[in-house]
């Protein structure tokens, strides 16, 4: 179900991962009896996974489609229209990705960008199709995401045009090939990992979660799910090991990490501020218990500084090794910092706001007293 494709790199130190295709699911398609003699719309619902460095990426991306042949050099289908050899269309489609997921109706028209729906004659004619998508997102340029993604069986959909005529009776086990319509299985309960090619139904009265394995999928591969309880179902995507525990049980009230993440400065409300080298692994104790209640970090995670309610503002230059308390005792609730650490912005809950343009040296009050509570700063 899920298939990991990688770009062509920009650079050696910025790639795009994708998951294409595999989180299309087409889940009880089925025409009703009055649709079924006419042709059915040239669109196509599919839904994939993408990430930027590593990490699911969310916010606007710059899409491009096309359906191509295996060898890639022939369009039969761009969002644009304008591909024909496999190269890639002059327009881009904009879509929002949400951790990490997005979807989109190929071939809908409502769309800016996508020009024209993909006809029927396109899977009557193609015994392969493939799925070629470009994005551009997170400040880099359009990229070819690889491989191409071979549509199953339910871009064939669109061609079946004709399976109001065929009498009833006609089709039986001897037209259909063994293990090309596995039994369903009943799912009672609250949770299901599913299997690739196999049919759900699930009857619980409750809300049933349906989890989409990775280790034992193929692209290509089919999962149908159909309700017909009153609690209805949803699918997840697996996530194996997203997160591992570090450190203990403490009133943790703020991190903050550097651009490469492997410098992070966590701070506890009530306690110590604590500093880690290799991405969180293990954690080292700083300075003293205090009530910190926000941190912030240049891009390398050398230049430090943490607010203290109802107290000071400290500042590191070491990463964390030693502090210097900084300004005056107020109701400090928010801290941030520049990418080099030298310009910092710090707010005081019931006051000012304070910039200072000296990595925290010195402090100049702005603005008036109001009840700030967050607040943030470009690179």
């Amino acid at each position: 179900m899920n298939a990991t494709g990688k770009t062509h790199p920009a650079s050696a130190t910025q790639t795009i991962a994708a998951l294409l295709a595999g989180m299309s699911l087409f889940l009880g398609l089925e025409w009703p009896p009055e649709c079924q003699a006419s042709a059915p719309p040239g669109i196509l619902h599919h839904q994939g996974v993408i990430a930027v460095d590593g990490a699911a990426f969310t916010g606007i991306g710059a899409f491009k489609f096309a359906l191509v042949d295996a060898a890639g050099t022939t369009t039969f289908w761009s969002n644009d229209g304008t591909s024909t050899t496999g190269d890639e269309p002059a327009s881009a489609v904009s879509l929002v990705a949400t951790h990490g997921r997005y979807s989109v109706a190929l071939g809908d028209t409502s769309l800016e960008h996508m020009t024209s729906e993909i006809p029927a004659s396109v899977f009557a004619d193609q015994a392969d199709v493939r799925l070629r998508v470009w994005l551009a997102a997170d400040g880099m340029g359009s990229q070819l995401l690889s491989p191409d993604q071979r549509l199953g069986a339910v871009g064939y959909a669109l061609s079946a045009t004709t399976a109001a005529s065929v009498p009833d009776g006609a089709i039986g086990n001897a037209q259909i090939a063994p293990g090309t319509l596995p039994s369903s299985r009943s799912i009672a309960g609250p949770f299901q990992s599913a299997e690739p090619n196999t049919s759900y139904v699930a009857t619980s009265a409750s809300r049933t979660t349906i989890v989409l394995g990775e280790t034992t999928a193929n692209v290509g591969d089919l999962v149908q799910i159909t309700g017909a309880g009153a609690g209805g179902w949803i699918a997840d995507h697996y996530q194996p090991d997203v997160w591992t525990a570090r450190e203990t049980s403490r009133s943790w009230r703020s991190v903050a990490s550097s651009a490469d993440g492997s410098r992070l400065v966590a701070a506890v409300y009530g306690g110590r501020i604590y500093t880690s080298s290799d991405s969180g692994v293990s954690w080292t104790a700083r300075e003293g218990d205090r009530f910190w209640y926000s941190v912030a970090t240049s891009a390398d995670g050398a230049k430090l500084v943490a607010v203290v309610q109802n107290g000071r503002i400290y500042t590191s230059t070491d990463s964390g090794v030693s502090w210097t308390a900084r300004e005056s005792d107020r109701n400090w609730v928010a801290v941030a910092s520049s990418t080099d650490g030298s310009r910092l912005v710090a707010a005081v809950y019931g006051g000012q706001i304070y910039t200072s343009t000296d990595s925290g040296v010195t402090w100049t009050g702005r603005k008036s007293n109001r009840q700030w509570f967050a607040l943030a700063s470009s690179a």
